[in-house]
């Protein structure tokens, strides 16, 4: 049976990892923007109806365990978080906690405490070589939209990642970077998708500093899956045991342009070649793709558009890599000087085309359609006292019973940061 929980704790993991990958750290660039002060907290309470918490398709009854239950449920969230980030001459560092506690009124096995814990530093070693690090940990309340039963699963990450480089001009320079994570997860029937990556790149930077920076690198990345994989996408055993484990090899080029103060463009091409242990069917090859434009007409209104194609970028619990092209679009308006509107859509198309049950031609679960619309309203009490509201529907489709599922999402609270 698939269920899920709510994606916000997707959401907060986000928001929880300071580190970013490697291949995705600027060079020559602060690592944080200067705030007036460099230490900042932020905490917070809120309160929210999920309307189905298991995300069971219309007409499934509620599982044994969870009888008499409805549906829906209520749950709070209770949040805090210290961040401190400062750029001292030419070095940049910065830190990051954050806790929340999770507690559903009848759904308690869900009930959970999350955290999160980042270091970054980026700086120059002298006139021509510069480096970064960085290194992140968290424990997590999974997403469950892809999981088989209805265990709470926590899912621990630890990540490490360093960038060295070198410039032969003030506009050009060349770097080698490497980062490595690894993901656990509390539950048995999840731990198939425990995973160590690692990868490594070598590429070319310019940079004028005129609004406008390009990187070309190659990539070679390596996913090992400790655990085989015994069932398909949709939960059916499968004839035998696999081993998921890939290596991708992969050329980039990313272009990072900013004309003016209101708008900004990151765009990302390549392409990329992934090798499987077993199964060489699966063996694939294509295009990468992204693009994200952000434009700020005024003050009081701004958007964003961000567009993708990824291939074996997203694991899902049944640990197969997947191919999918994603849309995100959102956008903000200030009516007034103390109101913020929020809006946002958001539709990810997968394919299973690594599942050992497509390639055997075992039927299953080939492609889904996940689809999330929100709207939030904050309101400024004070100038640090926040009063949010929301809502969201989340939707998944697909062919085969049982698969599909809608779900709305209440939400109000209070949001205090302290800077």
């Amino acid at each position: 049976m698939k269920t899920q929980s709510f994606r916000i704790s997707a959401l907060l993991l986000g928001s929880l990892m300071v580190a970013l990958p490697a291949h995705a750290q600027q060079t020559n660039q602060p690592l944080v923007q200067q705030a007036v002060r460099p230490l900042n907290l932020n905490f917070g309470q809120s309160f929210s109806y999920d309307s189905n918490v298991l995300r069971l398709s219309d007409g499934l009854p509620m599982p044994s365990q969870f009888a008499g239950n409805s549906r829906g449920d209520w749950f709070s969230r209770t949040y805090g978080g210290v961040n401190y980030a400062n750029n001292i001459g030419t070095q940049s560092v910065a830190l990051n906690a954050n806790l929340e506690y999770r507690r559903y009124s009848n759904f308690s096995l869900y009930n959970r405490t999350n955290y999160g814990l980042g270091a970054s530093w980026q700086g120059d070693l002298d006139r021509a070589w510069y480096a970064s690090a960085g290194v992140s940990t968290s424990a997590i309340t999974t997403d469950l939209r892809d999981a088989f039963g209805l265990a709470s699963n926590v899912g621990r990450t630890i990540g490490f990642n360093t960038k060295l480089g070198y410039k032969f001009t003030p506009s050009w320079s060349v770097f080698t970077a490497f980062d490595m994570s690894r993901r656990s997860n509390s539950a048995t029937s999840l731990q198939v998708s425990d995973s160590n990556q690692r990868s490594v790149e070598l590429g070319g930077r310019y940079d004028p500093g005129s609004g406008i920076n390009a990187d070309f690198f190659l990539r070679r990345r390596n996913v090992d899956f400790p655990n085989f994989q015994r069932t398909d996408a949709s939960g059916n055993p499968l004839p035998g045991v696999y081993d998921n484990s890939f290596v991708a090899n992969q050329m980039v080029m990313r272009v990072n342009y900013q004309p003016t103060g209101q708008s900004s463009l990151i765009g990302q091409i390549g392409y990329s070649n992934s090798r499987f242990n077993v199964l060489k069917q699966r063996d694939s090859s294509g295009v990468l793709l992204s693009l994200a434009y952000r434009y700020t007409y005024s003050d009081e209104l701004s958007g964003g558009l961000s567009l993708s194609r990824d291939i074996a970028g997203e694991q899902v619990s049944f640990a197969a890599p997947v191919e999918s092209t994603r849309l995100v679009l959102d956008g903000s308006w200030r009516p007034t000087g103390r109101i913020t509107v929020g809006a946002s859509f958001d539709t990810n198309r997968r394919r299973f085309n690594a599942d050992p049950a497509v390639v055997l031609g075992l039927g299953g679960l080939d492609a889904d359609r996940i689809n999330q619309t929100s709207l939030n309203l904050r309101y400024e009490m004070l100038r640090t006292v926040f009063l949010t509201a929301g809502i969201s529907r989340a939707s998944r489709s697909a062919t085969l019973v049982g698969i599909p599922y809608t779900g709305n999402l209440y939400s109000i609270g209070v949001d205090v940061k302290l800077d």
